[in-house]
């Protein structure tokens, strides 16, 4: 009967030391945070290319507020390398000669700040830019656009704040390698979801603005104008759609694999999808304005806008739909124009 008693007990206990320095440094565990910082140290790579083809391109046009955010937006992914970086010093060197590996360390939760911010900066961003575009025709609905995307965004800023002030507390030597997942899981899955939602809802609100922009067109609708803001719907919903897949590939991974660290490696990389997402569509404005509008488009330095033309025409020149762009062009210089305006 004892040594029944003691069989049980025994599977109770808590693993070995050499369990445990297996554990840690299997594949799973820090091969997977190994592999997520190389991959995240590439994407840093593709960041800071797109951040120098932005400032040539608009660094004398954009006001100094759009150009301070990427500076600082910069800033904070430098900081998230650098710290992604230092936690596999930490987990490498730093504790090599130790049996027992730690759990977490404050190198990796100064990356969860830096990636919590990066979020909030990009989905800002695309909010104010709903608001400024989806409600420019109504003032009502341009205030519901900022509250409520505000309050998600927000939510989803204190949520994660909340994650690394836990993760702060349960770091360091002592620290068990499942204490945050064990207790604060369900709160990194809520914040995971509130930002792939955030995501999804703001991608689906500019899609709404520009198709309702192509029916205020009317019938008399220039085929570049056409291709212009079919364009930019299309690169909404991708851009849209990379980062809320991004986020709903670690829940998935953090649900399923919870006691391994596969979705931290995923998720070390969400951050500069994020980032790489915005310079991206600040950086497509001139591709879209030489593909789709041509010479009919122009830059506002203060508001970042698109500007394109649509002619004026009499009813005998309403029944043709075969009209070129470049007639067009030629008839506007002795017509009456009327300017349309479409967020960059």
């Amino acid at each position: 009967m004892a040594p029944l008693l003691l069989a049980r007990r025994a599977d109770y206990l808590p693993p070995s030391v050499e369990v445990r320095r297996e554990m840690m440094g299997s594949p799973t565990m820090l091969g997977a945070v190994e592999i997520g910082i190389f991959v995240s140290m590439f994407l840093f790579g593709v960041i800071m290319t797109e951040g120098h083809s932005y400032f040539r391109q608009y660094g004398k046009k954009d006001p100094r507020a759009l150009k301070a955010l990427i500076w600082f937006l910069l800033a904070l992914e430098f900081g998230h390398s650098l710290t992604s970086m230092s936690a596999v010093y930490y987990f490498t060197i730093a504790t090599s000669d130790e049996p027992i590996k730690p759990g977490n360390c404050y190198e990796l939760t100064l990356t969860i700040v830096h990636s919590v911010l990066i979020t909030a900066i990009v989905q800002g961003f695309y909010v104010d830019r709903c608001r400024r575009f989806v409600g420019a025709s109504s003032p009502i609905t341009k205030v519901l656009i900022g509250v409520i995307g505000g309050f998600l965004v927000t939510t989803a800023l204190a949520f994660g704040l909340w994650i690394s002030y836990e993760s702060w507390l349960s770091s360091g030597k002592n620290a068990g390698v499942w204490d945050l997942q064990i207790k604060w899981g369900w709160l990194m899955s809520l914040r995971l979801s509130l930002s792939a939602f955030n995501d999804v809802l703001i991608a689906a609100c500019m899609c709404f603005g520009l198709k309702r922009s192509e029916r205020s067109l009317g019938d008399i609708k220039m085929k570049s104008t056409k291709r212009l803001l079919n364009g930019l719907a299309i690169w909404t919903v991708e851009t849209g759609l990379t980062t809320s897949i991004a986020s709903v590939v670690v829940v998935v991974c953090f649900q399923t694999m919870k006691f391994n660290y596969i979705w931290v490696g995923v998720w070390l990389s969400v951050a500069k999808i994020y980032s790489i997402s915005l310079l991206a569509s600040l950086n497509a404005r001139s591709r879209y304005r030489l593909k789709y509008a041509g010479p009919q488009t122009a830059t506002s330095s203060d508001t970042s806008q698109l500007m394109f033309r649509r002619v004026e025409t009499s009813s005998s020149r309403r029944s043709s739909r075969r009209l070129t762009i470049s007639s067009a062009i030629a008839r506007s210089a002795k017509t009456p124009s009327r300017r349309f305006t479409v967020n960059a």
